[in-house]
Order: C-alpha cells, then sequence, then structure tokens
C-alpha cells in the first residue's frame, strides 16, 4: 500500500491541480480536506493507534477500501457542506470523491504481501479483489510496532516522497504556467 505519506502528497497534487495559483495562500481549509479525502480510506488503521495493531491490520483494506465507502463519505461531506453554506457544493465534492478513489487506485499498485492480495473496491456487489500487475509502491512492513519503525519502511516513505515530490513539481509547474498565460491573455 501506499502510505499515508504518499496518500496525503496525491492530495497536495490534487489540490495544486483544483485551486488558481493566486489563491493558494487563502484556501488552506480546502488543502486539509482534499489531503483527509486522499488519505480517509486508511482511517481503518485507527485500531493502532490504541495498540490494536492486530486488530488495525485486520481491518486495513477492508470497507473504507471500497466505491460505496467512498460514495458515503462523500455524500456525507455534501450534506454537512450543504446545511453550512446552504447550497448543495457539487463541484467540490466530486473533487473530493476524485481524491478518494485515487487512494484505491494507488493501493491496488501497491505491493501487498498478504492474502487476499488486492481491495475488493466494489464489495458488497463485488468480491473480486484487484492488484496491480506492477506494482509500483513497495510493500511496507506492519505487523509489529518494531516493523512499523522499520529501515525498510523508512526507504518505502522516501520512496513516496521522490515519487510524489516529482509528481507535485510538475503539476505546480503546469498549474502556474497556466494561470500566467490565462492572466497573460485576460
Amino acid at each position: 500500500m501506499a502510505t499515508p505519506l504518499g496518500h496525503s502528497m496525491m492530495g497536495v497534487a490534487i489540490y495544486l491541480v483544483t485551486v488558481r495559483s493566486s489563491e493558494w495562500s487563502r484556501r488552506w481549509g480546502w488543502l486539509l480536506l482534499v489531503v483527509l479525502f486522499s488519505a480517509f480510506a486508511d482511517i481503518d488503521y485507527f485500531p493502532a493507534l490504541f495498540g490494536r495493531l492486530g486488530l488495525a491490520n485486520s481491518l486495513h483494506r477492508g470497507i473504507t477500501h471500497t466505491v460505496l465507502f467512498a460514495a458515503g463519505t462523500t455524500t456525507l461531506y455534501l450534506v454537512v457542506a450543504g446545511a453550512l453554506r446552504r447550497k448543495l457544493m457539487w463541484k467540490p465534492a466530486l473533487i473530493l470523491l476524485v481524491a478518494y478513489l485515487i487512494h484505491l487506485i494507488l493501493d491496488i499498485f501497491a505491493e501487498d504481501g498478504k492474502a487476499p492480495y488486492g481491495i475488493a473496491p466494489f464489495y458488497p456487489f463485488s468480491r473480486t479483489y484487484y492488484y496491480g500487475f506492477w506494482p509500483v509502491f513497495p510493500k511496507i512492513h506492519k505487523a509489529t510496532w518494531t516493523e512499523v519503525f522499520s529501515f525498510n519502511n523508512v526507504r518505502v516513505a522516501l520512496f513516496e516522497i521522490v515519487v510524489f515530490g516529482i509528481l507535485i513539481a510538475i503539476v505546480l509547474a503546469l498549474r502556474l504556467l497556466i494561470d500566467r498565460r490565462q492572466k497573460h491573455h485576460a
């Protein structure tokens, strides 16, 4: 699986795509929300924070890694944002849904060391597991707390920093170029 760090960095890239560069300094709440949705599927690992690592490992890549859960989470956003703003926020909701679904895609293309391999994104309608034919993201070790803080996981985190850092740099450069051209032509 990609780590929460990798998923969060992907959220930053999505933020850069969806917000004009002139608004970056004013849209911190949106940045945090996009990053949250990008990493939210890993909420199933929450029991580990309370010392229940075994439970977290058994729950991981379950119901929170489904299209149905992504849709439900996005619907919850629509309801809450709609109540607060008194209008439905369709465009932001769509962006958040895409951020959530990209998390699932990234996890499909991550090395998985435990059966069932991959994720079942269409559960409960289908129990078919999807696993990338070519894992892009190395396996992280998380069976014990010693493994969680192992050199292997530091190596994986560094790999993700490089991969997603390059992606963010490309998106950043393109966003600035597009915004500059739009400003110049306006």
